[in-house]
């Protein structure tokens, strides 16, 4: 029979430190020199579908998901403003990661094929990126706690997503009711995680980022935080024969490193409409919608 689930924990480091990372066996962020974030630089390539991952459903690596908490009918308008706001952050995010995968495929240093190893390299390094600029070059994101731990896990195959979905809302109340519906949005990031291990020996990197929207019933207000986790994933599929059936087992190795972070609306608002302008330049249609979870 499968063992129990096995996790550890290294704890006090800040995203800074390279450590952690490879701890988990995750490749550190990079340092980004981003001199001028808000201005299509003449070097910058426009990227195309294939470099933002726009086609590669199969290898999904980067998911954003909106997580709405009980908001009362008369701040539903602030919520979309803050809705939008993180939005138009995220499409920003986005075209940085793919501004960067284009560059690398120029280079020569990503492959530009549609076969699922070439995908998956791109994948990874566009989850690279966004892991890359939530710690170093956001300035309306401020982090204020992070997690860095490894887990082994035995499961069925089939409840892989169920696990995601139990390191994604850690520490955050959500209603049963409402988990079927995080569950289908990670259950397809769950489907590529094996489906890339079962055909590929590519190293799979992942980045889901939650907004998370709660009311601050003291204050009457709707409170937003951002949370990344950025993780990397293998199995060793095995059957286990129980009486006369036969069940498929497989032991996941899990390293993530989880930030939290804080919205800083002052900051946004200085240069909200420097990032709209820069994402109209570029012309390039972020085709992801961001998933809305209301907890109700």
């Amino acid at each position: 029979m499968p063992n129990m689930d096995h996790s550890e924990l290294l704890n006090g480091l800040m995203p800074s430190e390279k450590d952690g990372y490879a701890w988990v066996g995750l490749p550190p962020p990079e340092t980004i020199d981003d001199e001028h974030p808000f201005a299509p630089a003449a070097a910058d390539p426009k990227p195309t579908p294939q470099a933002m991952g726009d086609n590669d459903v199969d290898v999904e690596s980067i998911v954003y998901i909106n997580l709405e908490k009980e908001i009362p009918a008369d701040l539903q308008k602030r919520l979309r403003d803050l809705e939008e706001n993180l939005r138009i952050s995220g499409q920003w995010l986005s075209i940085k990661a793919g501004i960067l995968t284009q560059r690398k495929m120029n280079e020569g240093q990503l492959p530009r094929g549609d076969e699922l190893d070439d995908k998956l390299r791109r994948a990874a390094y566009r989850a690279k990126v966004i892991e890359a600029y939530m710690t170093q070059n956001v300035p309306w994101i401020e982090p204020y706690a992070t997690d860095i731990r490894k887990n082994n896990i035995n499961v069925r195959k089939a409840e892989l997503h169920l696990e995601l979905l139990k390191i994604v809302i850690q520490g955050i109340t959500v209603p049963l009711k409402v988990h079927a519906k995080l569950e289908a949005i990670l259950k397809k990031v769950a489907d590529g995680i094996k489906a890339g291990s079962q055909s590929s020996s590519q190293k799979q990197l992942y980045s889901i980022l939650l907004s998370v929207y709660k009311y601050d019933e003291r204050l009457h207000a709707v409170v937003p935080a951002v949370r990344t986790v950025y993780f990397t994933i293998q199995q060793d599929v095995k059957k286990y024969v129980l009486g006369k059936s036969s069940i498929e087992w497989a032991q996941f190795q899990l390293g993530f490193v989880q930030h939290d972070y804080h919205f800083q609306e002052t900051v946004w608002s200085g240069v909200k409409e420097e990032t709209i302008k820069y994402l109209k330049e570029l012309g390039v249609k972020v085709i992801r919608e961001t998933p809305d979870v209301p907890v109700d």
